[in-house]
């Protein structure tokens, strides 16, 4: 069973994790932070859990080396994924065994892993994809969305509009691949269309800086274009008016 996952859908309902008893709640990030970690780089595993990411993504590679294994335990507790393409069940077994705690896939993948329920489920989309196919994607068995992003460029108000569009059609937590060029303060831009988490690489100072304005983000309100709810009442009735005669 995955933890990430299960957080990541809290801070996209806008729930705080309970602690202990019922009444003691810890209030959840804005946005989940996700590095990407190469599998080769031991040293970069140190560096996020200094920075206390709320996850690891390794990309596709090998998925039995031992590089893979030892590099996950120096995780720690932080929990960790792996994008895959053509993956088997021996594959998927071990990666079980190794602590793997989510999965992210495309399309292309054979469709027996969606019955895999001891592991997180996240599918990668392109945003070029139709909206007749996007909605479909809110009934299929998995747990989130992750977009991958179109190019570099700066962030503009049109693909503003197309994460929008994303985030509403799919009905499940959505997260970016984060292009290099998109600057920290469109995080909030990026936080009121629908987006919820972002993944990161691990270069220079970025996931530091990320961090910084996931963390200096506003907490919880209303998105732009959510409605107002109205409770029916009955308005307290007054005497009768007299008839005139």
């Amino acid at each position: 069973m995955s933890r990430f996952l299960p957080k990541l859908r809290r801070i996209w309902e806008g729930k705080s994790q309970p602690i202990g008893f019922a009444t003691a709640r810890t209030k959840s990030p804005p946005m989940a932070l996700v590095a990407l970690l190469p599998q080769g780089e031991a040293g970069l595993a140190d560096l996020a859990v200094k920075e206390g990411v709320d996850a690891v993504l390794f990309p596709k590679g090998n998925l039995e080396g031992e590089a893979l294994h030892q590099l996950s335990q120096s995780l720690g507790d932080i929990p960790w994924g792996v994008s895959v393409e053509a993956v088997t069940q021996e594959e998927v077994a071990r990666l079980i065994e190794m602590g793997c705690d989510f999965l992210t896939f495309s399309g292309e993948v054979p469709a027996a892993l969606l019955m895999e329920d001891r592991l997180g489920k996240m599918l990668e989309l392109e945003p070029s994809l139709s909206d007749s196919l996007l909605r479909t994607v809110a009934s299929l068995p998995i747990d989130a969305v992750l977009f991958g992003s179109a190019d570099d460029s700066p962030l503009t108000v049109r693909r503003l509009m197309d994460y929008r569009r994303l985030a509403n059609l799919v009905g499940k937590p959505s997260l970016l691949m984060l292009p290099s060029e998109l600057g920290v303060g469109d995080l909030e831009s990026l936080w009121e269309v629908g987006i919820r988490g972002v993944a990161v690489p691990m270069e220079g100072q970025r996931l530091s800086q990320v961090k910084e304005a996931i963390q200096s983000l506003p907490q919880r309100r209303r998105m732009r274009g959510e409605a107002d709810v109205f409770l029916p009442s009955i308005a307290a009735e007054g005497p009768d008016e007299e008839e005139e005669i």
